[in-house]
C-alpha cells in the first residue's frame, strides 16, 4: 500500500488541486534530470522539473501477477541531458527512474510515489523519445544463480579472475616478487613508463635499478633491471587510434600499429572508445586479425568510425583451461569452471535377448 501525507491525501480528493507526474532519472554515472507535465518549472528535494522536456506517459497498471510492469513515456528531444549520442552510446541504459505525483502549488504536500523502475529500450526518433520502463519485478527474471560449465563463468580481469587487466608502473630501487606460473594475482607485473605494447613479468625476483631499462619488446625476450629479471607478455590492455575505416562503417576498422599482437589476441577483448561520436562506448570484439590490425565488433556502434578515433582494448578469453587460463595468462589456478564434467551423455535403450526366452 502506498502511503501519503495528510496534505496529500487531501488533494488526492479534491478537485482543484494541482496534480502533475513528474519523473526522475539517474544515470549510472550520477547525472539527474528530472521534467513534469507542468506549465512551468519548479525544483523538489534539489531537482530542477523543467515544463519544456514534458511526457506523455502510457496507462501504468498494478495487478497481483508477477508480471513485469512496463511503461512507455514519450519526451521531447529538446532536453539538454539527453542528447543523442549519449542515447545511443547506451549513458542512460538500465538508469533509475523514480516516477510520482505532486502538487507543484504546494510542495510541503510531499510526492505521492508510483513506481520505482529502470529504463529499457530507447527510441529516439525525429522530434521525440520513447522510454520503456521496466518495473522493480524485472529484477526477479534475471538469473542468480550459476550452472556448473566447462569453460570458465568469470569474466577476464575481475575479482574471480585475477588477471591484471593494467598493472602498476615500474618504478626505480623497488622490490618485486616472482611472478608465479599458476596464479596471475601473486608476483610482479609492471608497464614501462611510456607504453609499448607489453607488460613485463618478474622471472628472478629482486629490486629494479636506479634508472628505467631499455626495455626488449620481443615477446619472450628478457630485460636485466638492475637484479630483477623481466619477461616481455603481451599488454592486456592497450590503446590504439583507427587508422583506416571503409565508408559509412560502423563495426570495423584498421589500426595498422596493432599488428605485433598474437593472432585472436584481443578476439572476444572488450573495445571502448575514448575518442570521437563513440566516445565511451564499449562492444566485444568478434575478430581480431594481427596481420592487418583490424577489429571486427560484435554489433555496431551508434555512429560511423572515423580515422582518428581512439580507443582502449582489453585481451580476449576464449575461457578454456589450457589453451586460455594456462598458455596465456598462466592463471589455472583461478579458472572458474569444471572442464572434466561429461558434456554429452545419452542412456542406451535397454536390449532385449529374443533368443533366451526373454529371460
Amino acid at each position: 500500500m502506498k502511503s501519503a501525507s495528510a496534505g496529500m491525501d487531501a488533494a488526492l480528493g479534491s478537485t482543484s488541486a494541482t496534480l502533475v507526474t513528474c519523473i526522475k532519472i539517474t544515470a549510472s554515472d550520477g547525472t539527474v534530470i528530472g521534467f513534469s507535465n507542468y506549465t512551468r518549472d519548479f525544483q523538489f528535494e534539489g531537482v530542477d522539473y523543467d515544463p519544456s522536456t514534458g511526457h506523455t506517459p502510457t496507462a501504468l497498471e498494478s495487478n497481483s501477477s508477477l508480471s513485469v510492469d512496463n511503461l512507455d513515456v514519450d519526451t521531447i528531444r529538446k532536453i539538454d541531458a539527453l542528447t543523442g549520442p549519449d542515447i545511443l552510446n547506451g549513458k542512460w541504459d538500465f538508469a533509475d527512474v523514480r516516477l510520482f505525483l505532486i502538487d507543484p502549488t504546494n510542495l510541503p504536500n510531499g510526492e505521492l510515489k508510483l513506481r520505482r523502475a529502470t529504463v529499457g529500450r530507447v527510441s529516439l526518433g525525429r522530434t521525440r523519445i520513447t522510454s520503456e520502463i521496466r518495473g522493480m519485478l524485472e529484477h526477479l527474471t534475471k538469473q542468480i544463480l550459476e550452472l556448473y560449465s566447462p569453460g570458465c563463468r568469470a569474466d577476464l580481469g575481475d575479482s574471480r579472475c585475477k588477471v591484471i587487466m593494467v598493472p602498476p608502473i615500474w618504478l626505480a630501487l623497488t622490490a618485486y616478487t616472482l611472478k608465479q606460473p599458476f596464479d596471475a594475482s601473486l608476483g610482479s607485473t609492471v608497464a614501462p613508463t611510456s607504453e609499448n605494447g607489453r607488460h613485463f613479468k618478474a622471472t628472478f625476483a629482486g629490486i629494479s635499478g636506479g634508472t628505467e631499462p631499455i626495455w626488449d619488446t620481443t615477446v619472450g625476450n628478457t630485460t636485466i633491471d638492475g637484479s630483477v629479471i623481466w619477461t616481455a607478455i603481451e599488454a592486456n590492455t592497450q590503446t590504439g587510434t583507427a587508422t583506416s575505416v571503409s565508408t559509412a562503417n560502423k563495426r570495423i576498422f584498421i589500426d595498422s600499429t596493432k599488428t605485433s599482437a598474437a593472432a585472436d589476441f584481443f578476439t572476444g577483448g572488450l573495445l571502448t572508445f575514448t575518442g570521437g561520436l563513440n566516445i565511451g562506448r564499449s562492444m566485444e570484439v568478434k575478430k581480431y586479425t594481427n596481420s592487418t590490425g583490424q577489429f571486427e565488433l560484435v554489433l555496431p556502434v551508434a555512429f560511423v568510425i572515423a580515422t582518428s578515433d581512439s580507443f582502449s582494448v582489453q585481451a580476449g578469453c576464449f575461457k578454456r583451461v589450457l589453451e586460455d587460463c594456462r598458455n596465456r595468462f598462466g592463471n589455472t589456478h583461478n579458472f572458474r569452471g569444471e572442464p572434466d564434467v561429461q558434456q554429452n551423455f545419452r542412456i542406451a535403450p535397454a536390449r532385449i535377448d529374443t533368443n533366451s526366452g526373454g529371460k
